[in-house]
């Protein structure tokens, strides 16, 4: 069989959910690789994958001139992922050296720090990786000095840095054509809540956010290359701002082309700007999810997510009168958050599943403390335990186990087990969110079909099989190397 003539081979996932869609990280370090003149393939649904398939992948597509694989650990392990055994690394790693000897194991990926001590591994990138893995693919290029084994980001990307950069795909990267894929728009969030352990939070209005040239052109080559029109923004709020939002109704609706999406947003902002409503959805809102995360006055305000239960009902309803029928509106829920007690919980549930809720997708998540840093930024309760009501029971790694005087974690794992196994629970539930738009949509639907399934759900399509059915599908295409 033909060497395939490969500079760097990246092991990636996909979120195991339903439905499919890339993951941005991979494909931004791609980009960077690729200026620099390298082949990068990218294999997707490394989990997926049985052990002896991952070997069959290593002896497919590394050769001679292989400086290094790169495996994503963002997906390899938490309460819903799958993982390999550690070990098995240094058998990736044995394979890799009968290939190449020369060739390197890189493990990144936004939970790295867990993986510090697993065998076989050369190199760590921690940290966003676009400048420090440019440094790395150099260095290894010149044979020049070993890089560190941890290699920290010594070059943190600035601001400005980051408005020029892109997400290029190629023809090598297996996607079909209008397939829904992810957009880089703005890193970072101007707000600070407690619960949250994203980086680059309580950032200034208006820094890291996509030179809007760069943007356009980029929506241009996908639409002109790929067919695709559909998206699924990776920005933590689409809506930061009410600069942001006219900067990309400006932009979005001058493209020679409709285009849909799906995003994170804050429902605070749509309070305060009553015209962003009507904007989002000119600029082609598809799936809004909102962080409301609690009805409780005292909890929200605590997390600074204070805009009350009132106020949250008006502005739903204000949302609804445009949005009904249009555009899929979800919200998650934390268990757990500081003052709320299980009563208030199970009122948000039933209220949820009233018909007086606007929102078409809810979802519950135990509230996430960790006791040391795993790669992503501490949050301020983790951080202050005592200073939110919270004490530690134990850990699980590093997680903490914590609880306060209204709940422990266990309980908030027995609530949410209870919500799932109500009947009503699937109706609203049975998707996850809105940004799921884009995943399903990749199941073979157009974008007004998918957004059917959350408006009138069918909950007897067996969605998980056909999730199942399209990565098997993409398993085979790597094995034999028809994607190539």
């Amino acid at each position: 069989m033909q060497e395939i003539p490969n500079d760097v081979v990246l092991l990636t996932d996909v979120n195991h959910n339903v439905g499919y869609a890339k993951y941005a990280g991979t494909w931004r370090i791609a980009t960077e690789l690729r200026r620099l003149n390298a082949n990068v393939k990218i294999i997707e649904c490394f989990t997926s994958f049985t052990e002896q398939q991952v070997l069959t992948l290593i002896d497919l597509y590394v050769c001679k001139q292989t400086k290094f694989v790169g495996i994503s650990t963002t997906l390899l392990h938490g309460e819903f992922f799958l993982g390999f055994r550690n070990n098995f690394f240094a058998e990736i790693k044995s394979a890799i050296h009968k290939k190449n000897p020369n060739c390197k194991l890189v493990l990144g990926g936004s939970r790295v720090n867990d993986f510090l001590n697993v065998p076989g591994v050369d190199i760590y990138v921690a940290g966003k990786a676009d400048i420090s893995v440019k440094q790395l693919y150099q260095s290894l290029c010149s044979n020049t000095s070993m890089p560190e084994r941890i290699l920290n980001t010594d070059y943190p990307v600035s601001s400005d840095y980051f408005s020029s950069t892109t997400i290029k795909f190629t023809h090598t990267d297996d996607i079909t054509w209008g397939e829904s894929l992810p957009l880089e728009i703005a890193r970072g969030c101007i707000f600070k809540c407690s619960f949250c352990q994203y980086d680059l939070i309580g950032k200034r209005k208006g820094d890291y956010i996509k030179d809007p040239e760069t943007l356009k052109n980029e929506l241009i080559y996908n639409w002109e290359t790929f067919g695709t029109t559909d998206y699924l923004f990776t920005d933590e709020l689409i809506n930061e701002s009410k600069e942001k939002v006219d900067l990309l109704h400006s932009i979005f609706t001058k493209l020679p082309f409709k285009i849909s999406w799906s995003a994170y947003a804050r429902l605070d902002l749509f309070y305060a700007y009553r015209d962003m409503r009507d904007k989002l959805l000119e600029m082609g809102a598809a799936g809004l999810v909102f962080g409301i995360e609690t009805l409780d006055e005292t909890a929200g305000k605590l997390v600074k997510k204070g805009l009350g239960k009132n106020r949250i009902f008006e502005t739903l309803d204000h949302l609804s009168e445009t949005y009904n029928g249009q555009v899929v509106m979800s919200s998650n829920f934390i268990i757990g958050l500081p003052t709320e007690t299980k009563s208030s919980l199970y009122q948000t549930f039933e209220w949820l599943n009233s018909e007086d809720c606007p929102l078409d997708v809810f979802s519950f998540t135990p509230l996430n403390l960790r006791n040391a840093d795993d790669g992503r930024q501490m949050n301020e309760i983790s951080l202050n335990p005592d200073k939110f009501g919270y004490s530690s029971v134990g850990t699980e790694g590093n997680k903490l186990i914590w609880e306060n005087e209204n709940i422990s974690y266990n309980e908030s794992l027995e609530i949410l087990n209870h919500f799932r196994n109500e009947n009503k629970f699937s109706k609203k539930a049975h998707l996850g969110s809105g940004n799921m738009l884009g995943r399903i949509k990749n199941l073979g639907f157009t974008i007004e079909d998918t957004k059917k399934q959350f408006f009138e759900p069918d909950n007897t399509v067996d969605w998980q099989a056909m999730t199942n059915k399209l990565i098997t599908k993409k398993i085979n295409k790597y094995i034999t190397r028809e994607n190539i």
